[in-house]
């Protein structure tokens, strides 16, 4: 197999690996200090600004990460392919910002989902508007069944985007009645807020008179 005699783009890209993951987050890294760039994210419903954020944190460790990586590049040009090595530092030299941004889209780290990871559960407060009151004690609400369609019941389905057909299920499939229509929002599967289990709990174990969503 004849060896490469001009050096190109294509040649270097083929001598870099399939991915690199540029970034070690440490166990210690984490979002545990840092709750209001998370209300941040909220307010806007993106994590453009933790995005912006980590950037800040980890750009200079990303830009060694492809400065160690480019190293082994040369030499494996000039070692293993028999460039000479002024030839190679010039055209490293001319093409860095290309080589970069390959080296920058092979990056297989996920920053934002480590540092999630590492974080510890952050209590969240929910406010509801709700056109109804309140919701009766367990015991009140069971006489007559469940009802999602105006309801402060339905409301707080809503709000925890559970899947009025699932909460259904699992009030009958423990005893209770639920009545009137309860449709089936596919879209809210897998997006819950809690999980089904956790609110048929906190239904049955609701017994004041008055009960709001917390």
């Amino acid at each position: 197999m004849d060896e490469q005699k001009t050096l190109t783009l294509d040649f270097i890209k083929s001598l870099m690996e399939p991915a690199y993951t540029l970034i070690w987050t440490d166990y210690n890294d984490n979002l545990d200090n840092h709750c209001g760039l998370i209300q941040k994210c909220l307010d806007s419903k993106s994590r453009e600004h933790l995005w912006e954020k980590a950037d800040e944190w980890y750009s200079d460790a990303e830009w060694e990460a492809a400065r160690e990586i480019i190293a082994k590049l040369k030499e494996e040009c000039t070692v293993f392919h028999d460039f000479d090595g002024e030839a190679v530092d010039d055209f490293f030299d001319e093409y860095e910002d290309e080589i970069r941004d390959e080296i920058y889209s092979r990056n297989d780290s996920d920053v934002v989902k480590e540092l999630v990871r590492h974080t510890d559960d952050i209590p969240i407060r929910v406010e509801m508007l709700s056109n109804y009151d309140c919701i009766n004690s367990n015991w009140f609400e069971s006489q007559g069944g469940y009802r999602y369609e105006e309801s402060y019941f339905g409301d707080m389905v809503d709000s925890l985007n559970l899947n009025p057909a699932r909460v259904k299920k699992i009030l009958t499939e423990h005893g209770y009645r639920a009545y009137g229509r309860f449709p089936n929002r596919k879209n809210r599967n897998g997006k819950e807020q809690v999980s089904y289990e956790q609110f048929y709990e906190e239904l049955i174990n609701s017994c004041c008179g008055a009960n709001l969503l917390t």
